[in-house]
């Protein structure tokens, strides 16, 4: 018989890690897994995971302990952060990078999300303001938009690579100093579950590689 997996991925985590990490969870002969997926912010995954809703949540930023969620951040890996864009659009920007940044239009996360402030602190440590045409709650969305042309966005440099190929963007480069992080978030009674373990242990590859 199969086992319910019951998973919360917040919307600004990147779906192509979400999918790495989670199809291991599908491989495992001894312990089939009917996998369902809920996409929403951190702050309704969190009150679902609370009240046994879900089994795992993955996300871009921990959960603080509270008196009344006894939940656990497990931290799976980091990843630098990679800003791409169009041919046609990098082709303005590939020169002088991260200088020419300057008045170039820009997609971003929204405010709420790990990444944002990270990107936030490193342009205004350059000097540099770009000009923001958009703010996403959704990264696939977002990279749909720069798809497009509609501007420059930020991925993790870990699928920096497969996001270039499905999408037919490019890199302009790495924001040094910039690390995106990742974490399972889960009740400490349900780390046995296989399901669980095929996470942790693909998490521990992928974030290696």
């Amino acid at each position: 018989y199969t086992t319910r997996f019951r998973v919360g991925i917040n919307n600004n985590l990147p779906k192509s890690v979400a999918q790495r990490l989670l199809a291991s969870c599908l491989q495992l002969p001894e312990h089939p897994v009917h996998l369902i997926i809920q996409e929403d912010n951190n702050e309704r995954l969190i009150a679902d995971l609370s009240l046994h809703h879900l089994d795992l949540v993955l996300t871009d930023s921990p959960v603080g302990l509270a008196a009344n969620m006894k939940l656990e951040s497990v931290p799976l890996g980091s990843s630098g952060v990679s800003l791409m864009a169009s041919p046609r659009l990098a082709a303005h920007h590939l020169l002088d990078f991260p200088n020419s940044l300057q008045g170039a239009p820009m997609l971003l996360p929204d405010p709420e999300s790990a990444m944002r402030p990270l990107i936030d602190q490193y342009l205004a440590s350059l000097g540099v303001r770009p000009r923001v045409v958009a703010e996403f709650g959704d990264s696939a969305l977002m990279k749909s938009f720069g798809r497009d042309g509609a501007g420059i966005f930020p991925v993790p440099a870990l699928v920096e690579t497969e996001v270039a190929t499905r999408y037919g963007v490019l890199c302009l480069g790495r924001l040094e100093g910039v690390a995106e992080r990742f974490y399972a978030v889960l009740d400490p009674g349900r780390r046995s579950n296989p399901a669980v373990q095929a996470v942790l242990r693909e998490a521990e590859k992928f974030f290696q590689k």
